[in-house]
């Protein structure tokens, strides 16, 4: 009932005259099937790159990312899906050259917590209702719901309309 998955890389690379980048990643990804069709999935993911040139400085950037959601039925009409991520992003310029940044180093985060449930009130008619928290370094806390309808009048043919709002991040 899990499945797992691993993924990563590595790379280095010279630029002459004097400059270098390199790198690492990996992801990962575990999903369990619960015994009464609900399933959990945890996904993981870190990416480091350094890049240098002589006489211009360089830059290392290193990315931590983390989500879980779980979905499962409620009643037989409803489908649920909720969750959770963090990103952070930690940068940090050298400067040698003309190339300046500030602040030259920082971290940025994004994280969200979010629910979804999709209730169906016949077969060819769906509403889903949800919502997203979102808390990031520049906007701080945003609250985006959204409604949508489905309706399928023949097996050919869907029919759909949403109300959402949205914010731009990172």
């Amino acid at each position: 009932n899990d499945q797992v998955s691993l993924q990563g890389d590595l790379f280095t690379a010279d630029q002459n005259p004097g400059g270098f980048i390199r790198g690492q990643d990996v992801a990962t990804t575990w999903r369990h099937q619960f015994a009464n069709g609900s399933s959990l999935q945890l996904l993981a993911y870190y990416d480091d790159s350094e890049r240098y040139l002589n006489n211009a400085g360089g830059f290392q950037v290193h990315t931590y990312d983390v989500e879980l959601q779980h979905n499962f039925k409620v009643a037989g009409w409803n489908d649920v899906v909720w969750g959770a991520g963090e990103r952070s992003v930690s940068y940090r310029f050298y400067r040698s050259g003309g190339l300046l940044l500030v602040p030259a180093d920082q971290t940025l985060n994004l994280a969200n917590v979010f629910a979804q449930d999709t209730i169906s009130l016949s077969p060819s008619l769906k509403l889903t209702l949800g919502i997203k928290l979102e808390d990031e370094t520049y906007a701080g806390l945003q609250v985006m719901p959204s409604v949508r309808i489905a309706w399928k009048p023949i097996e050919q043919i869907l029919l759909w309309g949403a109300v959402s709002r949205a914010v731009r991040s990172q």
